[in-house]
């Protein structure tokens, strides 16, 4: 264990190493490029601990500030849709644009795998053959089941 006195000396010195780098621009020098080891949750979480204060940081640009995460990341944060789509914009800084052409490319390609299921279904009621009927039955069930 320190004495007291080597405690004391170590404090004052941390104190005074604290107090003189004061005006230290950390995230233009100090902290640039650095990553957080550890899983998804732990980057997450610290992730989340930071933004308050990057918010807040007037020297870094407010283009920088913003939590970048894509839609379907805010849609699985947030309780309804409404308020993923308003953070996506306010917050990652997505335009109303990139969103609406992010929702319709969503939309053509529910579109086609629906398409492409009932184009199966015709198929499988059209077809007399065993090995046909029972390979588009397991690419039906996986369409619908997954996997």
């Amino acid at each position: 264990m320190l004495s007291r006195p080597f405690w004391r000396r170590a404090a004052d010195r941390y104190a005074q190493r604290v107090a003189s780098a004061r005006d230290v621009r950390l995230w233009d020098n100090t902290l640039r490029q650095q990553i957080y080891l550890g899983d998804e949750v732990f980057v997450e979480s610290m992730q989340n601990l930071a933004d308050p204060q990057r918010a807040a940081a007037r020297e870094i640009p407010k283009a920088r500030r913003r939590t970048m995460r894509s839609l379907a990341q805010w849609r699985s944060a947030c309780d309804s849709r409404e308020k993923a789509l308003f953070r996506a914009h306010t917050e990652s800084g997505l335009t109303m644009n990139v969103i609406a052409n992010l929702i319709e490319s969503g939309l053509d390609a529910r579109d086609q795998e629906k398409k492409r299921f009932f184009e199966f279904a015709d198929r499988l009621s059209r077809s007399r053959d065993p090995e046909e009927q029972k390979r588009l039955k397991e690419e039906l069930a996986r369409m619908t089941f997954g996997e």
